[in-house]
């Protein structure tokens, strides 16, 4: 949601801005992510390795699928790591704020009705 060239209401939010805030609460997830998204979305260079062998004085490339020994042995974990987060948020932390957002709604019901736009 947002924009950055202020074309909507709202300012686009970088993901990396939302990880360097949520690294605090969750220590690593920072650094999770940077490793998941190498091998998920990874730049030319990181495509070249992942797939070829360049022999440079020979002038010789071989290609192979080195993904799966480079990423793959670590990726379950992450991302079960991923998911463990996940559940907890969903199933604790939301609960516990969504009850604290009603408690705050019943509270001020009198001076929202007041205040709201006709």
């Amino acid at each position: 949601m947002g924009s950055r060239d202020k074309s909507t209401a709202h300012e686009a939010i970088n993901i990396i801005t939302v990880l360097q805030k949520a690294d605090s609460r969750y220590p690593g997830i920072e650094s999770l992510y940077a490793s998941l998204s190498e091998s998920s979305h990874p730049n030319y260079e990181g495509v070249s390795i992942g797939y070829s062998d360049i022999d440079r004085e020979n002038f010789v490339t071989i290609f192979s699928n080195k993904w799966m020994n480079m990423y793959g042995k670590d990726h379950i974990d992450l991302i079960v790591l991923c998911l463990e987060i996940f559940t907890s948020e969903y199933n604790d932390e939301w609960t516990q704020s969504f009850e604290l957002l009603e408690q705050w709604l019943v509270k001020n019901d009198e001076f929202l009705e007041t205040t709201k736009r006709s």
